[in-house]
């Protein structure tokens, strides 16, 4: 019988990751013990090229090796892709780059999107992935 993770899973945008490799707190609690538990980590491969080719992670590349256990890649989504296609003009307008689209086409499968960037909360007409920042995030799990 297999064995279905039923953990929420948390899609990490590409300026949170940066923020662990720079050791920043809130985002150095993320891989904790309790919340690698609680949680699955994710990005897609939009996520990984834009943190490869961070100049934070060339000097990380122990924290990259370490968190590179815990986080699922995620494949683009197309049937999302041609959900956000048909709003191209309008997400154009917003000044959207399509870096941002294909991250959210991936999100979209998951139970939080956790970022920085504020765009993201303009592109999804959702209520999942719930959109956090890192404090967010941290503050409503301690919650629950």
């Amino acid at each position: 019988m297999v064995d279905i993770d039923q953990r929420p899973l948390v899609f990490l945008d590409t300026n949170v990751l940066v923020e662990y490799l720079r050791g920043s707190s809130p985002e150095s609690h993320l891989f904790s013990d309790n919340m690698l538990q609680r949680f699955r980590f994710a990005i897609n491969p939009i996520v990984a090229s834009e943190l490869l080719l961070a100049a934070d992670a060339k000097e990380h590349t122990d924290k990259l090796q370490t968190i590179q256990d815990f986080l699922e890649v995620l494949p683009v989504n197309d049937a999302e892709l041609a959900l956000f296609s048909k709003r191209l003009r309008e997400l154009r307008n917003k000044k959207v780059h399509s870096n941002e689209i294909l991250i959210s086409t991936t999100a979209a499968e998951c139970d939080y999107l956790v970022t920085e960037d504020q765009i993201f909360k303009k592109l999804f007409e959702t209520a999942k992935p719930v959109i956090l920042t890192t404090e967010e995030f941290l503050k409503n799990v301690e919650r629950h």
